[in-house]
């Protein structure tokens, strides 16, 4: 359904009165109407995607194991050497004897899994 028939679809709702009346609505019934279909329209477009892709980026970290080749919101490319026990933060490997000890939450992307030569998660 396009925007223009939707459009005309919630003003028929908004002014249409009680059963077998032509006139107006009562005002009161407009406000609400209209204030649900804005919550509505907010979860759908907003709320619920953004719990998708918490949900994803969780996955995507609870699954980082030693070999993966990682991307951090930094930008800086390297591959996890070690993983602290506590499980919060990596050492990432970028360079020959070069590491760096970084959070897990630093972690952006997943480029490539050892073993793996497909990608993981696409970058934005």
């Amino acid at each position: 359904m396009d925007s223009v028939h939707l459009a005309s679809a919630i003003r028929g709702i908004l002014t249409a009165g009680p059963a077998g009346k032509g006139g107006q609505g009562s005002p009161m019934s407009t406000v609400l109407l209209m204030f649900a279909l804005i919550a509505f329209s907010f979860y759908f477009i907003i709320l619920r995607p953004q719990k998708k892709e918490q949900a994803e980026r969780k996955r995507l970290l609870d699954n980082l194991k030693k070999g993966d080749k990682v991307v951090s919101i930094g930008g800086i490319y390297g591959t996890v050497v070690e993983m602290d026990k506590d499980g919060d933060s990596v050492v990432v490997e970028v360079a020959k004897n070069v590491r760096l000890k970084m959070l897990r939450s630093a972690i952006s992307t997943i480029k490539s899994r050892k073993g793996d030569t497909t990608l993981t998660q696409k970058g934005k």
